[in-house]
């Protein structure tokens, strides 16, 4: 993807939804971490969507979001343009020395951070929730079983 500057959001406040997650497996952590990461970078891929130049509309169709969790308590949500368009979005977002700059990516960023950290916790709530309802679920048919 392009050459951008990384942008960082700690979410804090959130003591509870932590202790819940605790509850949870490491594995399930990370399902449920990437979950949340992708709605919240969604909102600003489709901000992004909306603020690009179009002249034919491929580089608008090849801007991705990209989710990695490396381990639970931590990730990272990437958007960008991929190949084989991503030289483009580049040339665009920063402008060359014949063409002058015409941002999408950091503008997107800029209008949408609060409402995309808003939906990662929310998208983060609603996974843990559905979690500790499965979890439950099989609790009480091992408990059945008995």
């Amino acid at each position: 993807m392009g050459e951008l500057d990384n942008f960082t959001v700690d979410v804090t406040g959130l003591k509870e939804l932590n202790e819940r997650l605790d509850g949870l497996t490491a594995k399930v952590q990370r399902q449920v971490l990437r979950s949340g990461l992708r709605a919240g970078a969604k909102v600003v891929q489709k901000e992004a969507a909306r603020n690009i130049a179009v002249r034919s509309g491929l580089t608008k169709k090849h801007i991705i979001t990209k989710v990695s969790v490396k381990r639970a308590g931590y990730g990272e949500a990437t958007v960008g343009v991929k190949r084989p368009r991503a030289h483009i979005g580049r040339f665009l977002e920063n402008g060359t020395a014949r063409m002058a700059a015409r941002p999408f990516l950091r503008p997107a960023l800029d209008t949408k951070a609060r409402e995309a950290t808003r939906i990662f916790g929310e998208a983060l709530d609603a996974a843990v929730t559905r979690q500790e309802a499965k979890l439950a679920a099989m609790e009480a048919m091992a408990a059945g079983d008995e």
